[in-house]
């Protein structure tokens, strides 16, 4: 219960310093595990991550005691075959625990997992060449991994990626504490119904907690992510049904949240993956955001390096598709140096929020709006149509922006400030309006 009450009182924390938005990478940061060289993306790959363990524990074997922690003062693994509680008061654990069957339960009893050696490996896994269903992980604390503190993946192999196929479903990361990892929990890709409540991630070296393509209805609820040193606190990529709510983003690199259309991994490195859909129809709400939103552009572009899997290889642009997107009755503290939102793909909403500068500003830009554009040109098609900003609470001195776009593909009403209604954008605050 402490845990919780520290979580939600962060959320309504005020004044807070926000970190400035930066450009990012488009290329997308991808795990180990991989095929070696030369790529055979036609094979089936077996996980081959329990064998480069030098010592494997079973749960089963401790028939229902709790596992110290001198059994893990060097690494190794512990396959979890039934469930897993550590011991307390009893030291870290140098460990790496392999979540092996559906419906188990990893306690951590506030204890922290803690990896000593140079090598990266990862808090809590899940197999890559299978799925698992109704898992709980909870009450640990993961710190220094360098790797996923928690990893949900499946290995597809080359495929393109369709209905048919299922990641783990239906996981449960609660109470969670991480620092100084890779990734906080990546949510791998056709994941179904993963949930991640009271998490703290804090100083992820790429991005907080990831959701990975095709994944559905991920939900992220009462959590902070804070500090990313690279890339943004939540990565929505090419997923649909995400719900973040009553959660705090601050201080993340490159964006509170980004929700985006992958072009395809690293062709010739990894095998390539097709994303066949977008990031749509997901929800932002009842949230504070500190470090901004962006809807779309962060790999609509153009390709000459023969990376992008969508392409073939090939030079090309690909379009960033996240259409149908809601961001609703958050609190926005405005970035210094770019928007609080910025939408760059059609079919979204941003409606009922609260928008206010930085501690040291008296001016921001609370929402902009530009379609997807690559060195100062739009893509072919790009356009803004059926974007919608409605009933918007603006603090003094901040605005709305429209750049390479038509106010008549906007819906843009109700937006008020202290000094009544925002004249910008054809905004009109009538009856009705809101």
């Amino acid at each position: 219960m402490k845990r919780t009450v520290t979580f939600l009182a962060a959320l309504t924390v005020l004044g807070c310093t926000s970190a400035s938005l930066a450009t990012t990478p488009t290329v997308a940061a991808t795990l180990e595990e991989e095929p070696s060289s030369p790529l055979d993306c036609d094979r089936e790959v077996a996980d081959r991550y329990p064998a480069a363990c030098p010592v494997v524990r079973r749960a089963s074997d401790y028939a229902g005691r709790c596992v110290p922690a001198e059994d893990f003062a060097e690494w190794g693994c512990l396959l979890a075959d039934s469930d897993v509680e550590l011991c307390r008061g009893g030291g870290t654990f140098d460990v790496t625990v392999l979540l092996d069957q559906d419906g188990v339960r990893v306690d951590c009893a506030g204890q922290t997992i803690r990896h000593a050696g140079a090598e990266a490996h990862p808090g809590v896994r899940a197999p890559k060449d299978r799925s698992l269903r109704d898992v709980t992980i909870a009450g640990c604390t993961i710190a220094g991994t360098g790797h996923a503190a928690v990893e949900l993946m499946r290995y597809f192999r080359g495929d393109e990626l369709n209905d048919r196929l299922r990641g783990h479903r239906d996981v449960r990361v609660e109470d969670v504490e991480v620092s100084d990892a890779k990734f906080g929990v990546y949510v791998g890709a056709y994941s179904r119904g993963v949930v991640l409540e009271r998490v703290r991630v804090h100083g992820a070296h790429e991005v907080g907690v990831y959701v990975d393509a095709s994944s559905e209805d991920t939900r992220v609820m009462d959590s902070v992510v804070e500090d990313t040193r690279r890339r943004e606190g939540i990565a929505i990529d090419s997923s649909t049904g995400t719900q973040v709510l009553r959660t705090l983003t601050r201080g993340n690199h490159g964006a509170g949240i980004r929700l985006f259309h992958n072009c395809g991994e690293l062709r010739g490195t990894v095998c390539p993956i097709i994303r066949p859909r977008g990031a749509s129809f997901n929800l932002v709400a009842e949230s504070r955001i500190e470090d901004g939103i962006i809807v779309g552009s962060r790999q609509g572009h153009a390709y000459e390096s023969g990376w992008c899997a969508t392409l073939g290889g090939r030079a090309g642009s690909a379009p960033d598709e996240a259409r149908g997107n809601v961001i609703r009755d958050n609190v926005f503290v405005a970035p210094e140096r770019w928007a609080a939102v910025a939408i760059h793909t059609p079919g979204n909403r941003v409606i009922g929020n609260t928008f206010a500068p930085g501690q040291t500003s008296d001016s921001c830009l609370a929402v902009h709006l530009e379609p997807v554009a690559f060195r100062g040109r739009l893509l072919p098609g790009a356009n803004l149509r059926g974007t919608e900003v409605i009933g918007n609470q603006l603090a003094p001195g901040c605005r709305l922006q429209l750049r390479h776009g038509t106010p008549r593909e906007l819906t843009v009403r109700g937006n008020r400030s202290e000094g009544g209604c925002i004249q910008s954008l054809g905004n009109t605050c009538g009856d009705g309006a809101n």
